[in-house]
């Protein structure tokens, strides 16, 4: 048994606050992979795609987007206790009201009996009236346990009935197809401060809205399974790493990329839920998942395994702007003194103590600067720790990182950002890489 409800910006699983985590999955756009075959109804792949792995960095969350799927799909999530967003194939608006009426209604009685499915969600990415303002009140009147997302409708497009919000704050989107000039100028002028956990410039309607906020889609960094750009990315991975940037590097910058980006969504405590897009999808297309190879071996990338730290349910982020892969930031004086903060949050409804071990590292793995620090963290929140680090007067590319050790563990959650010493932008930086 359970009990799903929204209460003020936040969701509440019985009766207590419960923070989302995870991703999602467009199945129907799995059925288009050359590679798809039958894995969709195996079920043993199926569990360890759906529950095995999320289960092991942290997640707790699905949407089900832009299509439904199989029926044992709802029961695995039943079962292991993932909980899921449930959305209609429904992108562009579409049929006539007394059509999608019957497909909905239908829909809520097949699918009605899956405790897992907490969130009925109507529409991706758009508006429409008769769902929102007529349709969602009389299936409510049909299953009053769950809470319905009408994809971009808001309060004001509903008439204050809105229940929930799913913003989509994709940072540094291209889709347009440029020159290398363009692509250029296009990025100089909306320069992007990957890693400052406090710049909301551009979505400051997240934070002010009164239902509550989950994160379903963010990225626009993917990656086909063989380590190529997709279709809507090639831009983004040519500007910032070349066009002969390899396999293995895009991959490392896309985790890097995507660890941050989580890091910046999780550490703001009134978004109700980050769920990352996308676990799983079609090869060769648009986006991508974050798989590599051939998919019937479910071999994860880079991004995954440093999911487990960015989503762990109590972490220690550095809030800095990345110097490595943005092209904008001043490197740091050799000799001074880099003054930041450690940002931890707790989504357990008790507080968490543990010690963050702050380590500067050069280009060849050394650890040049180290100092521990004690953190205290209260239920639900996030917590401000004022740093400073006395940088190396010896000029190069740094990586700063942050282990946090829970308390009792003794595995870390780390947080990492690139630091340039020097002089200009135009000296050569090399970096040590950090495996997960």
């Amino acid at each position: 048994m359970r009990d799903f409800s929204a209460q003020g910006r936040f969701f509440i699983l019985n009766g207590e606050r419960y923070f989302l985590r995870g991703s999602n999955i467009t199945l129907q756009r799995f059925f288009e992979d050359p590679d798809c075959g039958n894995l969709a109804w195996d079920r043993e792949w199926v569990k360890k795609m759906l529950i095995d792995i999320p289960k092991s960095i942290e997640w707790n969350a699905m949407r089900i987007c832009v299509g439904i799927v199989p029926d044992f799909w709802y029961d695995l999530c039943d079962e292991y206790g993932i909980v899921l967003q449930n959305e209609w194939l429904y992108w562009q608006n579409h049929g006539w009201d007394e059509q999608v009426r019957q497909e909905y209604t239908n829909w809520v009685w097949s699918d009605g009996n899956h405790p897992s499915i907490v969130i009925w969600d109507a529409i991706n990415e758009n508006w429409d009236s008769f769902i929102g303002n007529v349709l969602i009140h009389e299936l409510k009147r049909l299953d009053p346990s769950r809470i319905w997302d009408a994809g971009y409708m808001t309060s004001e497009d509903m008439g204050g009935n809105d229940e929930m919000d799913e913003p989509h704050p994709y940072r540094m989107l291209n889709t347009t197809p440029m020159s290398a000039d363009a692509t250029k100028n296009y990025f100089e002028r909306r320069p992007y401060d990957l890693g400052d956990l406090d710049n909301w410039n551009d979505f400051s309607n997240i934070l002010s809205a009164g239902v509550p906020q989950l994160v379903n889609e963010y990225g626009w960094i993917w990656l086909w399974r063989d380590g190529r750009p997709s279709k809507l990315t090639v831009n983004n991975y040519n500007y910032f790493l070349g066009e002969n940037a390899t396999p293995q590097q895009r991959w490392e910058m896309q985790a890097y990329w995507l660890q941050l980006e989580t890091e910046w969504l999780r550490a703001e405590r009134s978004i109700a839920g980050v769920l990352a897009f996308c676990h799983l999808t079609n090869n060769y297309g648009f986006t991508g998942d974050w798989f590599m190879n051939h998919i019937k071996d479910l071999e994860i990338s880079p991004a995954v395994k440093w999911f487990k730290h960015c989503f762990a349910p109590q972490a220690v982020f550095i809030n800095l702007v990345d110097q490595r892969y943005m092209k904008h930031p001043t490197p740091c004086k050799p000799g001074s003194n880099l003054l930041f903060n450690l940002v931890g949050v707790n989504d357990y409804r008790n507080p968490v103590t543990g010690k963050t071990v702050l380590k500067l590292i050069n280009s060849t793995g050394e650890v040049v600067a180290q100092q521990d620090i004690s953190i205290r963290i209260d239920p639900l929140v996030k917590k401000t720790v004022p740093c400073m680090v006395e940088l190396p007067k010896e000029k190069g590319g740094y990586l700063l990182v942050a282990e946090y050790y829970p308390e009792g563990k003794n595995q870390p959650v780390i947080s990492r950002r690139y630091l340039k010493i020097g002089d200009s932008q135009n000296e050569k930086y090399d970096f040590y890489e950090m495996k997960p």
